[in-house]
C-alpha cells in the first residue's frame, strides 16, 4: 500500500506537474492567444494527471473523498477545445475553477468518511 501511494501516485502527480509546466512553457509567450494543440493538451492533461494521482493517493491511504478529483480530471480534459477557441489564460482560469469546485464539493459532500468501512 505504501509503495503504491508513495511511489506510483506521487510519480503520477509529478508527471502531471511536469506536463503542466511544459504546456505553460510552450504557450508562455502569448497567453492571450489560442495555444497550439500540444500546449493545450499538456496543460489540461498535466492538471488531469495530477488530480488522478492525488485521487488515487487519497483512495489508497483512505484519506477522505477522492471521486470529486477524478471527475474534475475528466472535466480538465474537456478544456482543450475551449483553449483552442479562446486562449491559454481562459483555459487556466477554467482549470483553476474546476479544481476549486472539486475541493469545495468534497468538503461540502464528502460521502463516506475515513474509518466508516
Amino acid at each position: 500500500m505504501a509503495l503504491h501511494a508513495f511511489y506510483v501516485d506521487h510519480l503520477l502527480m509529478l508527471l502531471g506537474l511536469i506536463g503542466l509546466g511544459a504546456g505553460l512553457h510552450l504557450a508562455a509567450g502569448e497567453p492571450f492567444e489560442p495555444p497550439d494543440v500540444a500546449a493545450a493538451w499538456l496543460v489540461a492533461g498535466g492538471t488531469a494527471a495530477f488530480l488522478v494521482g492525488d485521487a488515487d493517493y487519497r483512495r489508497t491511504l483512505r484519506l477522505g473523498p477522492w471521486a470529486w478529483r477524478v471527475v474534475a480530471a475528466a472535466v480538465c480534459l474537456a478544456t482543450v477545445p475551449l483553449a483552442r477557441l479562446t486562449s491559454l489564460a481562459v483555459q487556466l482560469v477554467v482549470l483553476a475553477l474546476v479544481v476549486v469546485a472539486a475541493i469545495g464539493g468534497e468538503r461540502r459532500y464528502p460521502g463516506r468518511r475515513p474509518g466508516q468501512g
